[in-house]
């Protein structure tokens, strides 16, 4: 059997880091200009969340490690965390 490795698709990352650095951008420019205590909360909740988000995003566009492997083994897939997934324990697989 030939080995099948299945990558993350980094293209479709793309638009939600995006969209995280433009929130953190977006409650960085609320905390330069309201100076209430309610809206620094808010400003600093928003960069903390989305920069947190921006963070993990990156972090997986960069990965270059395989999501998914499949062969003669069985199927290893790396979100599970639960290791090789051997032909003998899969009882039924389709498309």
């Amino acid at each position: 059997m030939d080995k099948v490795v299945a990558q993350s698709a980094r293209t479709r990352l793309l638009v939600p880091l995006i969209a995280a650095l433009s929130f953190v951008a977006a409650s960085v420019l609320t905390l330069l200009v309201d100076n209430s205590s309610k809206g620094a909360m808010i400003s600093w909740t928003g960069i903390v969340f989305f920069g947190g988000g921006a963070l993990v995003i990156g972090w997986q566009l960069f990965d270059t490690r395989p999501r998914v492997v499949i062969d003669d083994r069985g199927i290893f897939d790396r979100s599970l965390r639960i290791g090789v997934i051997e032909w003998h324990d899969v009882s039924d697989a389709y498309v």
